[in-house]
């Protein structure tokens, strides 16, 4: 069965920033240089965007200030988490219940440049290092590689093969 709003919103424009430790910046600034590139790529201007769902960044209201966004919906969910697929599908409902007309996804992570240590701490899975899905996959690919007798290089067939789809 289809879903019910399958082809009735698009996504247009990427943006990101480069790779690497900033410490002159924060994540306000990271998700600004992304957003801005994105708004760019799509061939909108500041001024279209009335919506945003923002993550890893301290308050969508201030960001939205900062940046010079006037939004009618905001939704900011929770920094932990793994919000992708979960703001893609708000987005859509949100467009087609008519709550804006362009929404911003943005998410700004700065931990690289504060020297962010991941793992440890008091939540559940925290205090052996499952801080993130690449954490969790990097178990399983262990249980893969021990049952199985699969290798790294088997993986990494995996990933040309993927590479070569795509272009």
């Amino acid at each position: 069965m289809a879903w019910a709003l399958q082809d009735r919103t698009c996504l247009v424009g990427v943006g990101t920033t480069a790779y690497g430790s900033f410490p002159e910046s924060n994540s306000d600034g990271l998700a600004a240089t992304a957003l801005l590139a994105a708004i760019d790529d799509a061939g909108l201007d500041v001024s279209q965007i009335d919506g945003i769902i923002g993550n890893r960044i301290p308050s969508t209201e201030r960001f939205c200030e900062m940046v010079g966004l006037k939004t009618r919906f905001s939704l900011q969910t929770e920094a932990p988490g793994r919000f992708s697929a979960i703001s893609l599908m708000l987005a859509a409902q949100a467009l087609q219940a008519g709550e804006a007309n362009y929404i911003a996804l943005v998410y700004g992570n700065h931990g690289r440049s504060q020297k962010m240590a991941y793992g440890g701490g008091d939540g559940v899975w925290s205090p052996w290092g499952m801080t993130s899905p690449g954490a969790i996959h990097a178990m399983m690919w262990q249980q893969h590689m021990h049952r199985y007798g699969t290798t790294s290089e088997d993986l990494a067939h995996v990933a040309v093969a993927f590479l070569s789809s795509a272009t």
